[in-house]
């Protein structure tokens, strides 16, 4: 009887230990060069120390006699995990480990076995991937920052444009009038380029929009004084006009109504304006309150009352609060403010 077949494993493996054969020599440099790199790239948790161990037992633990080549390869998957017989040479030491990890003995088993995993995965992936998306559903989008990209000079991100917002958001004007109380705000603060911001107000024919300031830088917050003009020929109604936005390439147009009325009186810094307003039998007049606070204690608030020959008064009107009234008799009609009995004003109404 050999001398493999007599020494105990221990033995034999202490004996392989002080006096590796070629075969275990070449172990090593398969594991290292070519084993090693494949666990490497699968994600494999085993060390190189590991995997040469495992290679080695291998060796020490089959017989010289090599007896699964006459017996022919195993039929059980559960087997010993020794590889196919006929899977031999330099090959076979780098390949029969991986048929031992997988516990077959032989090719058909371990794509048995790995057909068998693959269908297992496949039906239980719905059953982990369909509760995380609905629960992933269910999360709250989080608010994207308009500004999150990179500025770059003379490319607009996120907002390209100012804000643009007009106060009172639709202004009242006169058939024949001229009205200054309407302030357009820009506010470019979150603007993120270098270019400029230049404004044009464009508006249908009879009615007129003059800026006192067309030109703004970015990062700028500013009130512009807005000028209203209506022709006496318009006809009453509500009109859109438009105020574009151009900065280097990038522009944007914003638009805005104006209520042209027959006539309109404002009230503002205590007084009414026009104090004395002429209109025909028919006429409808509008009121408009532009005051705010005045002094520590006045809101600003004020009323029209009608004296002798008219009895007719509106309630008390707030900042921008507006009252209207159709004279549909001639005559002179005086007014006044209850609030504020210095406010005095007049109508005059022709046949």
């Amino acid at each position: 009887m050999k001398m493999a077949e007599i020494l105990s494993l221990e033995e034999r493996g202490k004996a392989a230990a002080a006096s590796p054969p070629q075969e275990l020599r070449d172990i090593s440099d398969v594991v290292d060069q070519q084993v090693m790199p494949i666990m490497e790239t699968f994600g494999i948790p085993i060390t190189k120390d590991e995997l040469t161990k495992m290679f080695v037992d291998w060796f020490v633990r089959r017989t010289p006699q090599a007896p699964e080549i006459s017996q022919g390869p195993h039929t059980s998957e559960e087997d010993s995990g020794s590889a196919p017989a006929w899977i031999g040479g330099r090959f076979g030491y780098m390949v029969r480990p991986m048929f031992r990890l997988a516990k077959v003995n032989t090719l058909r088993g371990l794509l048995k076995r790995t057909t068998r995993s693959v269908l297992t995965v496949a039906m239980l992936l719905p059953l982990i991937l369909l509760p995380a998306y609905f629960f992933l559903s269910t999360l709250p989008v989080p608010a994207l920052s308009p500004n999150s990209g990179p500025s770059q000079p003379g490319v607009a991100v996120g907002n390209p444009m100012a804000t643009l917002t007009l106060d009172p958001s639709s202004p009242l004007i006169g058939l024949g009038q001229t009205q200054n109380y309407s302030l357009l705000t820009v506010n470019a603060t979150s603007f993120q380029t270098t270019s400029p911001i230049v404004l044009s107000a464009f508006s249908p024919k009879g009615l007129s929009i003059q800026l006192s300031q067309t030109r703004f830088s970015s990062r700028e917050s500013a009130s512009v004084p807005v000028a209203i003009t209506a022709s006496s020929s318009i006809a009453v109604g509500s009109y859109s006009v438009t105020v574009e936005e151009r900065s280097g390439a990038s522009s944007r147009n914003q638009t805005f109504t104006i209520l042209v009325v027959p006539a309109l009186v404002v009230m503002e810094h205590l007084s009414y304006v026009p104090g004395i307003l002429n209109v025909t039998k028919g006429t409808t007049v509008y009121w408009m309150n532009l005051d705010s606070t005045i002094g520590c204690c006045d809101p600003g608030y004020h009323n029209v009352v009608f004296g002798s020959g008219l009895n007719a008064s509106s309630p008390i009107l707030r900042r921008l609060g507006v009252w209207a009234y159709t004279f549909d008799a001639p005559g002179e009609f005086y007014y006044m403010c209850s609030i504020h009995p210095f406010m005095a004003g007049e109508v005059v109404v022709s046949a």
